[in-house]
């Protein structure tokens, strides 16, 4: 791993101005990367810290780390954010405090991101193969870049799922005129059957999905990274799911259904519909990331949607708790969509 400066280069601080500007999820994973590539490190997480947990937002590469989230108090990662200071690692296997990230991990830093008042609501985590591998200077950067990149955390804490601002509003409805003139073109339809035909095949399943080329649709906004059909079984619930890493924006298209948000303790419903004549707030639902949501599929027809992620399409992951109702108590269990179709 190359030394990194202990001051941020002005072609980096540039990249990194402009991608905390942004209003949009993905560019924690792109900040992970300058991150990244700045440091000539081998990985870098994102992580948010919550008053019982640490969970990872946004890292560099496919693959995720073995605990994308874990109580407050655990790993190198709880130790930093116990001593509201950093914690270099030279040599996991000999720190029995270390929670495997990576089985080929042989050096860890994490670097805690303090808000106004000084309290910890996010770490940077970096790892590499090596053991010694941190330098001085590599410790210099990341303080610099903790700093640096701080308001990423202050606009996640401030963000809210409840109503349409006009800047949504806004992207909704360039959204909208995008889906509707790609079904009318018919250019949408064959996935649509596709997925169909799934749940015909296959009595046991609930859901089914495809991801959709984004040259489909004449303009999108700069945000959206992917876009999928989904197909649920008439009177189907798949259960409370979230996405970490991306704001979801959901359109129905056929059929109707319940689509549930998680806001302060309960479940709020949200009823969908895929009548020509109805309005934005109708049709379209905004998810933002880490919020619980659940669909309760109407008993009479399929229900088939075209959402739209800031993520990319192997990057996003699926939350899914056992506990549907009350999902904040619940365990879960997180993974990619990425080599599946269905479940």
């Amino acid at each position: 791993m190359a030394g990194a400066a202990c001051r941020l280069k002005g072609g980096h601080l540039y990249q990194l101005d402009a991608l905390i500007a942004r209003a949009d999820p993905s560019a924690w994973r792109e900040v992970a990367e300058l991150i990244r590539t700045a440091g000539g490190y081998r990985w870098v997480g994102l992580y948010v810290v919550t008053d019982t947990e640490i969970r990872a937002v946004a890292w560099t590469g496919l693959t995720a780390p073995a605990f994308p989230r874990f109580p407050r108090e655990k790993g190198l990662n709880g130790v930093a954010v116990g001593a509201k200071a950093s914690v270099i690692c030279q040599d996991v296997s000999k720190d029995f405090r270390y929670l495997t990230a990576f089985p080929s991990t042989g050096s860890e830093a994490v670097f805690p991101i303090l808000s106004d008042v000084g309290d910890v609501v996010g770490t940077i985590d970096v790892e590499s193969d090596r053991r010694n591998a941190f330098t001085s200077d590599d410790e210099c950067f990341l303080a610099e870049c903790a700093a640096k990149i701080r308001p990423l955390w202050k606009r996640d804490q401030t963000r809210t799922p409840v109503g349409i601002g006009p800047v949504e509003r806004e992207i909704l409805e360039s959204l909208h005129h995008s889906v509707l003139c790609s079904v009318e073109g018919d250019r949408i339809q064959g996935a649509i059957e596709r997925t169909r035909h799934q749940l015909r095949a296959d009595r046991n399943l609930r859901i089914a999905w495809e991801t959709l080329p984004l040259d489909l649709f004449e303009v999108l906004p700069p945000s959206v990274r992917s876009s999928w059909v989904f197909a649920l079984r008439a009177g189907a619930t798949t259960g409370a799911e979230r996405h970490p890493n991306s704001h979801q924006r959901v359109m129905s298209v056929s059929g109707e259904a319940d689509l549930q948000m998680w806001e302060g303790g309960t479940w709020v419903s949200n009823r969908l519909t895929s009548r020509h004549d109805a309005g934005i707030a109708q049709r379209w639902l905004s998810i933002p990331p880490d919020v619980w949501h659940r669909p309760v599929v109407d008993p009479h027809d399929d229900w088939f949607v075209v959402s739209f992620h800031t993520t990319e399409a192997d990057q996003l992951i699926e939350e899914l708790a056992t506990n549907h109702a009350n999902p904040d108590g619940a365990l879960t269990h997180a993974s990619r969509y990425v080599g599946r179709r269905a479940r």
